[in-house]
């Protein structure tokens, strides 16, 4: 009897410990996962809240919020906000030839390395690249028109229009400097050769 009941006692102890630390197991679960949860929840909520303001089309306020860039889809909202950001530039902006097309270049550069583009507005990101890609090739084939009836050098005087007609052509880079009373470019040639311009008009020419 005393053997039996010491076996039944042994047994009954071995049960508690295994519902005690069943119990234990259960309760750190939960808790892991109501924080997991918690965390996700709020992940969300800041998904939502950048999705809502390119719906809304304030891109300014998503450029700002998406600016660390910490997460990939916050990257994306970044360029996606960016992208329409400069569309509107260029739309309000008077801007020469050559700069329109380095615009329409950086657009459609940004909108290819986005990775994913939320279905809200993947209609809207669609036409927005679309409409800069043949923007693009439109401004170039003038540009190459332009190109195909050069002739002359820059000379002091003339408007950049009259530049982009002489064999110089097109720049590779332009500077600009806006001041109080007057707006300054500097167009930038390859071969160390640039020209100077104010208000529009040549003022320097170096080789």
């Amino acid at each position: 009897m005393n053997k039996k009941f010491k076996i039944i006692f042994l047994s009954s102890v071995s049960l508690i410990v295994l519902l005690i630390a069943g119990l234990f197991y259960v309760g750190n679960l939960n808790g892991k996962s109501t924080k997991e949860t918690f965390a996700l929840g709020t992940h969300d909520k800041d998904k939502e809240e950048l999705i809502n303001l390119l719906v809304a089309k304030d891109y300014e306020k998503a450029l700002s919020k998406s600016s660390k860039q910490d997460t990939d889809f916050k990257r994306d909202i970044y360029l996606i906000s960016g992208a329409f950001l400069k569309q509107e530039e260029i739309d309000n902006e008077d801007e020469s030839l050559i700069s329109k097309i380095h615009d329409y270049k950086d657009l459609v550069s940004d909108i290819e390395v986005v990775k994913n583009v939320p279905k809200e507005v993947q209609s809207n990101v669609d036409a927005l690249y679309e409409n800069a890609k043949a923007n693009l090739q439109y401004l170039v084939n003038k540009s190459d028109a332009v190109q195909s009836n050069l002739k002359g050098v820059p000379e002091v005087g003339m408007s950049k229009s009259e530049v982009l007609s002489t064999t110089w052509g097109n720049p590779i880079d332009i500077n600009t400097t806006k001041t109080a009373s007057s707006n300054k470019e500097q167009w930038v040639y390859s071969g160390y050769k640039y020209v100077y311009f104010e208000d529009g008009v040549v003022t320097t020419i170096q080789e």
